[in-house]
């Protein structure tokens, strides 16, 4: 209890600095909240990936799917060399290469082969565009298998998977969702206790880091005994004299 005692003590010397903390902090929290808020989400856009593609089939099909990935993506042709793909890769100028085979249609659609593909090691966002090239693919079997020509299908899949996004904006008058303010509060709480600890912790790392320094370590109980009982810091060193 003698202790307790003296940490509130402490803590009501230094309340000063423990307001000055907790305006800093808030100040700080109420800017990044009407920051967030000016942002909105008019900022939102579909994330583009630079591909460089290498045809060598030059069919309805090939074509088709570089018109598909340009809708989406940062599209542009490369060499059949090897070491032009190798140097684009190495100064990081496209992410992704496709390389499309001859005979496109009886490899990839009748026997189901991949595509052969070359991406930047660790990047996550080439997986985006392997699904979006299976969902072309996908897209032109299914018409194909419904009777379309190669060139409809591909005509087909291009306009079918091409979508365009529009925002609402949350103006009260809508049936948008919004987000649950439920225990929202609890980690602007556990900030306010982690600062009141950190200043205490603070203070009294001073306090005994002083006793240390003058040899005076035994004292610390005779301090906590000083400020229990209301006697000043005078008191204290004159004790100490």
């Amino acid at each position: 209890m003698t202790v307790y005692k003296c940490h509130m003590k402490i803590l009501k010397r230094n309340l000063g600095l423990v307001i000055m903390y907790l305006a800093i902090f808030f100040s700080i929290t109420m800017f990044i909240q009407a920051a967030s808020r000016k942002e909105g989400l008019d900022n939102y856009q579909q994330t583009r990936i630079s591909i460089a593609i290498c045809d060598r089939d030059h069919s309805a099909l090939s074509d088709g799917l570089i018109q598909y990935l340009s809708n989406i993506h940062q599209v542009s042709m490369i060499q059949d060399d090897l070491s032009v793909m190798q140097e684009e890769l190495f100064y990081r100028n496209v992410e992704y290469i496709i390389q499309i085979p001859e005979n496109f249609y009886d490899s990839c659609i009748l026997q189901g082969t991949p595509l052969s593909v070359t991406r930047i090691p660790g990047s996550y966002s080439s997986y985006y565009v392997d699904q979006q090239i299976n969902s072309y693919l996908n897209s032109v079997k299914t018409y194909m298998a419904a009777g379309f020509s190669l060139s409809e299908a591909s005509s087909v899949s291009v306009e079918q998977n091409t979508a365009t996004v529009h925002l609402l904006e949350n103006t009260g008058n809508n049936r948008t969702p919004k987000p649950l303010p439920k225990h929202r509060h609890i980690p602007i709480i556990s900030d306010i206790f982690l600062i009141c600890f950190l200043e205490v912790s603070v203070i009294l790392w001073d306090i005994f880091s002083w006793l240390s320094a003058t040899k005076t370590s035994g004292n610390v109980w005779l301090l906590l005994q000083f400020l229990s009982k209301g006697r000043t810091w005078k008191d204290f060193l004159l004790c100490l004299l």
